[in-house]
């Protein structure tokens, strides 16, 4: 997606901004909607949703691993950021008849598995800032050894209705905050030279 946005792409999805962060604008935009470096990277993945949705491709799970841009105190810095949205089903199988709709627990699934790669273990505590584009019961930020490094859940009803969405859940993760974390330590263990043998004795 695209790293240049206007203003008011950058007033949503605002729950991982450092207090006091300030944009980072061109001198020359070629548009007015293309201006300004982005603080996050979910209202970008919402508006390639819509354009899916748009041409029918109902069922969407995307992610995206890009930069964010922001003054804070003086200095200029670019973090690395995670976001994955879904939307609908998640899969079928036609043979069987089943499928499988996308909810916050299967969204959670795939962040734990994310994090468990990582060699770190992820703490999810009820959302507690105000973020009009989340769900208020359904959504939570995401902590690893007490910093705030990210939040999932589903976009809030009147964010969805506005917007032309239903079911949507989404997830965004700072990067740049835990890629320098201590990893447990992986331990390799040797492949046997000889497939294991097992009998059957029968005295």
């Amino acid at each position: 997606t695209y790293s240049l946005v206007n203003d008011k792409t950058n007033k949503q999805f605002t729950v991982l901004n450092k207090e006091g962060i300030e944009e980072v604008s061109i001198l020359m935009p070629l548009t007015e909607d293309r201006k300004t470096l982005r603080f996050n990277l979910m209202a970008s993945n919402i508006e390639a949703l819509k354009y899916n949705l748009a041409r029918k491709n109902k069922n969407i799970a995307n992610f995206e691993i890009s930069r964010v841009y922001y003054k804070h105190e003086g200095g200029k810095y670019e973090d690395l950021h995670l976001a994955i949205v879904m939307a609908n089903e998640y899969a079928s199988t036609l043979w069987q008849g089943k499928s499988e709709t996308v909810d916050f627990f299967l969204l959670k699934g795939i962040v734990n598995q994310v994090f468990e790669k990582l060699g770190l273990t992820a703490k999810y505590v009820v959302l507690d800032k105000e973020c009009k584009e989340l769900h208020p019961n359904r959504s939570a930020l995401i902590y690893v050894n007490d910093t705030l490094v990210g939040y999932i859940g589903q976009l809030h009803p009147q964010y969805e209705k506005a917007n032309d969405l239903d079911d949507t859940y989404v997830c965004e993760i700072n990067l740049q905050d835990i890629i320098n974390y201590q990893k447990d330590t992986v331990i390799f263990t040797p492949i046997q030279k000889l497939p294991s043998v097992e009998r059957d004795l029968a005295l």
